[in-house]
């Protein structure tokens, strides 16, 4: 890289004065210009706390009680239908209310109104009521003490960020480098090596700019993995 050098007189420092006049604007611009290309295009994806602690988690931290490495989430449904048609018509219904999702499960179709984090379960369930749709809210504990499980707590976690990043009206896109690249560490062992490998391979299929009609996929994706934490 070349570099310029100035030499200033003594006897004046007006030039000076302009110089760190210009570079004040700059700077300036650059700040306003970074706000506004972030409320209007999302800006980068950015973990919230507790991801490094998830990413670094072993088998035996957790069995001695790490619990910042587990995470507890709670999901709304409002109904599950043998027919694609009935289910569609439940989402018709409220989509304009709350962000909701249609999902296959095997020969069935669920209908989700979001995965949340716990205590806003219940703010969506009451909405639902008073649109005189039949709701529940469900659990979701994952508080195993195995790799697998903190990984787990991880995705939906990160996942969550980005539908709630791209739900809000002002952005775009969600930019997902930075969360593939979480994902691709992960370590392949133990009983659920499988499953793991099967995980990486999905997030690292994922758009580099994540946009809203993804959560459609992405929410049954999800919904695969959390199926054996639920409880009510």
């Amino acid at each position: 890289m070349r570099y310029t050098r100035y030499n200033y007189k003594k006897k004046s420092n007006k030039g000076a004065r302009s110089f760190g006049y210009v570079i004040t604007i700059v700077i300036i611009a650059l700040v306003i210009g970074t706000a506004i290309a972030n409320a209007i295009f999302g800006g980068g994806f950015s973990f919230p706390k507790g991801f490094n602690l998830i990413k670094k988690s072993s088998s035996a931290n957790a069995s001695n009680g790490d619990a910042k490495s587990y995470k507890n989430f709670e999901i709304v449904q409002c109904g599950y239908y043998s027919k694609e048609e009935n289910a569609i018509d439940i989402q018709n219904k409220i989509k304009d209310q709350v962000p909701v999702y249609v999902v296959k499960d095997d020969s069935k179709f669920r209908v989700i109104a979001g995965i949340y984090q716990v205590g806003k379960g219940d703010e969506v369930k009451n909405k639902l009521d008073g649109l005189g749709v039949n709701a529940i809210k469900l659990k979701i504990n994952i508080n195993g003490s195995d790799y697998y499980d903190s990984l787990i707590g991880g995705i939906v976690d990160g996942y969550l960020k980005m539908i709630n990043s791209i739900n809000d009206s002002s952005v775009k896109s969600v930019n997902t480098d930075e969360f593939k690249k979480w994902a691709s560490a992960f370590e392949e062992k133990g009983d659920k090596a499988k499953e793991i490998k099967d995980i990486k391979t999905h997030i690292a299929s994922l758009p580099n700019d994540f946009t809203k009609d993804k959560i459609q996929g992405e929410m049954e994706f999800l919904d695969k993995l959390i199926e054996p934490y639920k409880s009510n």
